[in-house]
């Protein structure tokens, strides 16, 4: 996959789950500097009839300060989706700044399904 203008990428491993697995979430720092990230932003979006809806938010990932990422590294998470998530289209949405101490801006993984 080549890398958005910004030079970080948020992806999934995969493009569909089973709501009862992990997803797993990569950030990519294609860049020759640091840019910093903060998974307290980190949510879930839903597509319902054409529009983006916040579905679930992950306060467990926040450890309050915004976390360093250097040139040509990545970072993995892995996050549980709720059980109670209905089968449909989704996105993961977090925060990065980027160089480190910039504005933030937000960037969302590709769309992926999940299934009941």
């Amino acid at each position: 996959m080549e890398a958005p203008a910004s030079g970080v990428t948020f992806n999934t491993e995969t493009n569909a789950y089973v709501r009862t697995e992990t997803v797993n979430l990569s950030i990519t720092n294609n860049t020759t500097h640091e840019v910093g990230y903060n998974l307290c932003f980190l949510r879930i979006d839903r597509h319902v009839e054409g529009t983006w809806q916040a579905s679930q938010n992950f306060p467990d990932f926040c450890e309050g300060d915004t976390l360093r990422l250097e040139g040509g590294t990545n970072v993995e998470h892995n996050l549980s989706m709720a059980e109670t998530m209905p089968a449909g289209e989704y996105r993961v949405v977090t925060y990065i700044e980027n160089p480190l101490g910039s504005d933030r801006q937000q960037v969302e993984t590709a769309v992926f399904s999940l299934k009941d």
